[in-house]
């Protein structure tokens, strides 16, 4: 008699943890979350200048990489460009803004060139230091890439951002 009783006491036991578990988990996922998402920023723009040359073969072409805000302050970037390692071009140097490189504003943890399977990637990452971030810019030039041409090029280059 006293092993039903045991059991019973278990059981009632049991459910009362379960239900002591559930007003906790209830009261947790009422509380304002820590972790919120990745700040999306639609209103800022990095693109290339020139978008589009005619290289000839054994020159080399600068191309600026540029930023342009419309309404957000900026306090990190971040670019990868790749393009194929296919004997036409190679980008020989990236060069950054002088201004911003000596302001003491920006700071440019990573800058390089790579030959990764078949392609050159361009790695850039820029972060500004002031406690708002960069204010709304346009056509702020970040850096430059020097693209040296081998061969007559394709009428198509793929050109990759990540």
């Amino acid at each position: 008699m006293t092993k039903k009783y045991l059991s019973q006491a278990a059981i009632i036991s049991l459910i009362l943890f379960l239900l002591a578990v559930l007003v906790l988990v209830i009261i947790a996922s009422r509380r304002p979350q820590i972790f919120r998402p990745r700040a999306q920023v639609p209103s800022a723009l990095l693109y290339l200048i020139p978008a589009q040359a005619d290289i000839p073969i054994n020159t080399t072409q600068q191309i600026d990489i540029k930023l342009t805000t419309t309404d957000s302050f900026v306090s990190s970037i971040t670019l990868r460009l790749t393009l194929p390692n296919d004997g036409t071009l190679e980008p020989t140097s990236l060069t950054l803004n002088p201004a911003l490189a000596t302001s003491g504003s920006w700071s440019f943890p990573i800058q390089s060139i790579t030959q990764i399977s078949g392609q050159f990637q361009i790695d850039l990452a820029a972060v500004n230091t002031t406690p708002l971030g960069h204010p709304p810019t346009s056509d702020l030039t970040l850096a430059t890439i020097n693209l040296r041409s081998f061969l007559p090029s394709p009428d198509y280059l793929p050109l990759n951002f990540d």
